[in-house]
C-alpha cells in the first residue's frame, strides 16, 4: 500500500468536505438574511397597522389628529401632548425603519412606501411639520438629514388621502 497515495486521497477528501461544508453555510447564511429582512418588515408593517388601528378605533385620538395636522394653535395642553406623543411613536418606528433600510435589513418595497410616506406628513400638513421642527432633535441626525432632504423634493400640491380635512380632498 502506498501511503502517499492514501494521505493524498484524505486531502482530497477533507478539502471537498470543507467546500460542501462552507457551501451549507453559505446557504444557511442566505436563508437567515432573508428570515431577518422579512421579520423585520413584518414588524414595521404591524406597527404602522396598529398605528393605523388606534386612529380607527379612538374617536378622540383621532379627532386629536386632525386638529393637530391642520390647527395646532386650538389645540389643549393635553391634546397637545397626546399628538406630539404619538407623532413620536410613529416616527420612532420611522427612524427604525431608515437605519434598517441602510443596513439592508428591510424589504425595498416596503421602503419605497415608508420613503414616500414619511416626509410627506411632515411637509404636508402645517401641525406635523410644526411638531417635526420642534421634536426632530429626538432623532437620529442620519435620519434627521434624510427627512429634511426628501422633506425638501415634495409636491405640495397633493394632500394625503386617509387625513384630508374633506371628502373632496382625496387625491394625492
Amino acid at each position: 500500500m502506498n501511503w502517499d497515495a492514501v494521505i493524498g486521497i484524505a486531502e482530497i477528501v477533507g478539502a471537498i468536505a470543507v467546500v460542501v461544508s462552507l457551501g451549507y453555510v453559505a446557504v444557511q447564511i442566505r436563508q437567515n438574511t432573508k428570515a431577518t429582512r422579512y421579520q423585520t418588515t413584518q414588524n414595521l408593517i404591524a406597527a404602522n397597522s396598529d398605528a393605523n388601528y388606534m386612529f380607527a378605533n379612538n374617536g378622540e385620538l383621532a379627532a386629536i389628529a386632525m386638529k393637530g395636522s391642520y390647527e395646532p394653535d386650538a389645540m389643549s395642553d393635553e391634546e397637545r401632548f397626546r399628538f406630539s406623543t404619538w407623532f413620536f411613536a410613529y416616527y420612532n418606528h420611522f427612524d427604525f425603519a431608515y437605519h434598517q433600510h441602510l443596513n439592508g435589513q428591510l424589504d425595498e418595497a416596503m421602503w419605497e412606501k415608508l420613503a414616500y410616506e414619511m416626509p410627506l406628513y411632515v411637509s404636508s400638513l402645517p401641525g406635523v411639520k410644526e411638531w417635526w421642527s420642534r421634536d426632530k432633535s429626538r432623532f437620529s441626525k442620519e435620519f434627521v438629514t434624510y427627512m429634511e432632504e426628501q422633506m425638501s423634493n415634495i409636491d405640495q400640491s397633493g394632500t394625503i388621502p386617509t387625513i384630508s380635512k374633506s371628502s373632496n380632498e382625496n387625491t394625492p
